[in-house]
């Protein structure tokens, strides 16, 4: 299979130049090489286009620009070039490219202006598109479009530079309104470039003649005196934020200088707040990304005041992405290495252009996310991959709260809304609760409204309402979902004359987790023997394994119960519905090639890989990543 091909543009014509470089390297050292060919386009401070096919190493320090064997090079508007036409002893040749990384920040290229050219030439891109960044990129238009949707944000004044021939009575009058201290900004630049203190009415006049330096507007804000946090934002139809990051700068302001020069400020992840605060700034961060019509990525930057208002800085859409900088950390925070992130930033750009360009406003591509309080849900992941083989899945163990069996009503529908919003983090179209105490709790209500969901219960009810033959059912389960009546409920609810059985083996589960499940050991077949005894004395012909853990000791009950009981299994029958449910959508994947599984657990990731193998049958294929709720 042929590499993706990615074009990285880095530099421009930008007060903010040197940072591309930086970030541009730290992105191109962490595209994965097995799956991607890298065309590096480095752009001159006076605009000039070149490609470079030398050494990553020499970007961050300038010396790419002399390298001998760098080519001009366009971008060609035309779709039927798609790709970077380079000129070289005076003929020109088109080199294809799939999709573009726009490592450019501030003017010329994080505005919109790069995102346009890409537009026209229908390439694929990573980021915002050309609205998003426009508005971000300029102040005027962020405050105006935030006060808007209700976002609170400094007061502000504007000025323009047709009013530079009254510009003293013009900074009166903005003082005059907004107090002192002021901070003064371009209205369209980043990085902190040309942002200045003014405390009095002399240093608002100097700062604003530096800020027209810059940019031909200029925004002065309202002193805001608080923490400076961070959030990043990640995705497309379904963005998730980031946990806050906070940061202690060593100059009175976050500036230029505290950012990338001066050592001395520190970064805190998680920020140093109340939990609860943290995730109401996670709200508004996502808010504010969806409001402005940001995708793919962007960092939304904060201030938390002594009285715990939060106050919205500034989104930028293409934040910087070095080493040390805030964005990729935070992401790492959650578990995405650099190279996973740079990965999957690319992979959304593609999917994101197939349905921009092409009208397939389809979710097909993404993946079905699963969760569980523990591990007992991979057996759903193991019919999954058995039943839709081409289907990427991504699940979330959260073993660091297990069992959900000893929690109350209300902290088990919270853990359940918890994990449900950490896999709507990631680009997912269905969600199934294979965790059956979540499953009894839910019952037929739904945490979500614009995906399909399903727990692990009623799929399973179904089917042995459909098979049994003589009407009577068997249930075997934790003592939280026996308890709970939710088998017998829903078996009622579908056929009211079915007789149900139900058993608590509380031992099953340990059993299972310890690796007692060869069908020959003795300790597991002689519980076996005492839970089963109730269930085969009511003569059923079927029986529901009402915990994810039981399947893996099937062998064990099938012995037990003999060849006239069908077994059914919740994962295998919540596998099966996930199938029908988006044929019938639509939205089954088109893609041949084997589906990917990534995993995530809330706790240990080396004992997530050694339990795994006792659901799997195999070790876990596929990336583990540990991560908080």
């Amino acid at each position: 299979m042929s590499k993706i091909r990615v074009a990285v543009l880095f530099g421009g014509a930008s007060s903010e130049h040197d940072i591309s470089l930086k970030s541009a390297t730290h992105i191109i050292e962490n595209i994965p090489r097995e799956k991607y060919e890298v065309v590096c386009v480095g752009i001159t401070k006076k605009g000039r286009w070149l490609y470079y096919p030398g050494d990553t190493f020499s970007i961050a320090s300038g010396e790419w620009e002399r390298d001998p064997d760098c080519t001009s090079a366009i971008l060609s508007p035309d779709p039927i070039h798609k790709g970077l036409i380079t000129i070289e002893n005076g003929e020109a040749s088109v080199k294809k490219i799939d999709v573009v990384f726009p490592v450019i920040h501030g003017k010329n290229g994080e505005d919109g202006t790069i995102q346009g050219l890409l537009d026209l030439a229908k390439i694929p891109y990573v980021g915002c598109g050309l609205l998003a960044s426009a508005a971000c990129m300029d102040k005027a238009a962020t405050h105006t479009m935030l006060d808007y949707n209700g976002i609170r944000t400094a007061k502000w004044r504007v000025i323009t530079q047709r009013e530079m021939n009254k510009l003293e009575q013009r900074c009166e009058a903005v003082a005059e309104d907004l107090g002192f201290p002021l901070f003064v900004k371009p209205a369209n630049a980043g990085s902190s470039i040309g942002v200045n203190r003014a405390n009095n009415a002399d240093e608002l006049l100097d700062a604003v003649k530096v800020a027209f330096s810059h940019d031909n507007k200029v925004i002065v804000e309202e002193c805001i005196n608080g923490r400076e946090l961070e959030v990043a934002v990640f995705g497309y139809d379904s963005p998730f934020a980031s946990f806050v990051g906070e940061i202690e700068s060593c100059k009175t302001f976050y500036d230029y200088d505290a950012k990338y020069i001066l050592s001395g400020s520190n970064l805190f992840i998680p920020a140093r707040i109340p939990y609860e605060k943290g995730r109401e700034i996670q709200e508004v961060a996502l808010k504010a990304y969806r409001a402005m019509g940001c995708k793919g990525l962007s960092r939304v930057d904060f201030f938390l005041t002594e009285e715990g208002e939060i106050i919205l800085n500034e989104i930028n859409t293409m934040p910087g992405f070095t080493s040390i900088s805030m964005y990729p950390k935070l992401m790492e925070d959650l578990g995405m290495s650099p190279s996973y992130l740079v990965d999957k930033l690319i992979e959304q750009a593609i999917d994101n252009a197939d349905r921009t360009y092409l009208s397939e406003a389809s979710m097909d591509q993404n993946a079905i996310g699963v969760f569980d309080s523990g591990l007992g849900g991979l057996t759903a992941v193991k019919e999954l991959n058995r039943i839709l083989p081409n289907e990427n899945i991504i699940y979330f163990g959260d073993t660091a709260r297990i069992p959900y069996g000893t929690r109350s009503r209300e902290t088990v529908l919270r853990y359940a809304r918890e994990d449900v919003a950490f896999l709507r983090r990631h680009p997912v179209k269905m969600i199934i609760a294979a965790c059956g105490t979540v499953s009894s709790v839910l019952g037929t209500n739904s945490p979500v409204e614009d995906i399909p969901f399903t727990g692990v219960l009623f799929p399973a009810a179904e089917t042995a309402c459909a098979v049994t033959k003589n009407g009577r059912i068997g249930v075997i389960g934790t003592p939280a979902t026996i308890r709970s009546g939710s088998y017998e409920h829903a078996m009622h609810t579908i056929n009211s004359d079915v007789s149900v059985t139900a058993m608590a083996c509380p031992l099953f589960v340990h059993l299972v987790e310890y690796g007692y499940t060869n069908r020959d050991n003795k300790i597991t077949r002689l519980a076996a023997e005492e839970y089963l005894e109730p269930i085969r004395n009511a003569q059923v012909d079927t029986l529901i394994l009402g915990c994810t853990h039981y399947p893996i000791i099937r062998d064990i009950i099938a012995d037990i119960m003999g060849d006239d009981v069908k077994l059914i299994s919740p994962g295998e029958e919540a596998a099966k519905f996930a199938k029908r449910c988006l044929e019938e959508r639509g939205m089954l994947t088109d893609s041949k090639e084997k589906g990917r599984n990534v995993y995530y657990v809330s706790d240990s990731v080396s004992m997530f890989r050694e339990n795994a193998k006792h659901f799997l049958e195999d070790a876990a294929h596929g990336q583990v990543f540990s991560s908080r709720i």
